[in-house]
């Protein structure tokens, strides 16, 4: 690890209400050229962008990732055509779920369909995939 104020990474997330990304940069990239910064690129159909949809897929036990960003859309649309979607949450746009609410550990959220998870269990989820 490293000693305080020699950070070797410098990272980042951003969790927007329609599309969400991250980058990073290593300092011995930095120190060369700072503009060098690694994001993650994702893909949906014909487009590929730097910032996926706030999406996310969680398996019916409501603990598990399934997909997150395109790959959750997609996973979800395929569940809702089979009718199979109604055991399993997804989450869109879940940020917005925090508006103009007293944020606290019990804070529970709704998917798409009205189920309720732990938006610690939500968010916590994203940001493992992210990772």
């Amino acid at each position: 690890m490293a000693a305080k104020g020699k950070a070797l990474v410098v990272a980042a997330i951003d969790f927007g209400t329609t599309y969400s990304g991250w980058a990073f940069s290593f300092k011995h990239d930095y120190d060369r050229d700072p503009t060098k910064v690694s994001a993650k690129t994702w893909s949906g159909g014909q487009l590929t962008s730097l910032k996926g949809p706030t999406c996310i897929l969680i398996r019916p036990d409501g603990k598990t990732l399934e997909a997150f960003a395109y790959d959750a859309e997609n996973q979800y649309s395929e569940l809702s055509q089979s009718g199979k979607h109604t055991t399993w949450y997804f989450f869109r746009r879940f940020k917005m779920s925090l508006w103009n609410k007293p944020i606290h550990k019990e804070l529970m959220i709704d998917d798409e369909c009205g189920r309720k998870l732990p938006a610690l269990t939500v968010f916590s989820l994203s940001i493992r995939q992210v990772f």
